[in-house]
């Protein structure tokens, strides 16, 4: 879960013997972490009691199997002056995390005036080695942009009995 892993000699030596007795049996390399994942090759030394040594190699897969833990938190926000939102994940994130390196994504992560008020969103993070997890948090939309009020002059012509009448629209 700290993104470690340690081994030890015994698990990669797999019957090493001396005709007289072994000393000791040790790694050139037992710990391991993130940047680690993949194919390692170690090797073994194993040396007798006269202080002979031989050496071998060995691969050491460091496999990433912890899944990630997505947490969100739950936002307002508004519309800009074009009445659009894109949205950043790390607006709802919450402290998600992982033992290795990851990314967060939101979708849908798009917004216009169509989606004001609460919107579902998907909260996703994955890790390097494709482990993932997700939460749903709520995105409430807010347009706090005033109108734009373009006006006209317009010239109009009473009727016989002095009055007249305009639209908005005029």
């Amino acid at each position: 879960s700290t993104g470690n892993a340690m081994i030890t000699p015994n698990q990669i030596d797999n019957g090493s013997s001396d005709n007289c007795a072994i000393a000791s049996i040790t790694l050139d390399k037992a710990t391991f972490n993130c940047t680690n994942l993949g194919n390692n090759t170690v090797t073994l030394i194993v040396t007798d009691v006269n202080g002979n040594s031989a050496t071998r190699t060995a691969t050491v897969t460091v496999l990433d199997t912890t899944s990630p833990v997505a947490i969100g938190q739950n936002i307002n926000v508004s519309l800009n002056a074009n009445g659009q939102l894109i949205l950043d994940p790390a607006l709802i994130d919450n402290g998600s995390y992982d033992n290795c390196d990851y990314t967060l994504t939101a979708s849908p992560n798009t917004f216009g005036p169509a989606n004001i008020g609460v919107n579902n969103v998907i909260l996703v993070i994955t890790d390097s080695s494709g482990n993932s997890h997700y939460t749903v948090v709520q995105v409430t939309i807010i347009d706090n942009v005033n109108p734009t009020v373009n006006t006209q002059n317009i010239t109009i012509n009473l009727d016989s009995n002095g009055l007249a009448s305009i639209t908005a629209n005029q």
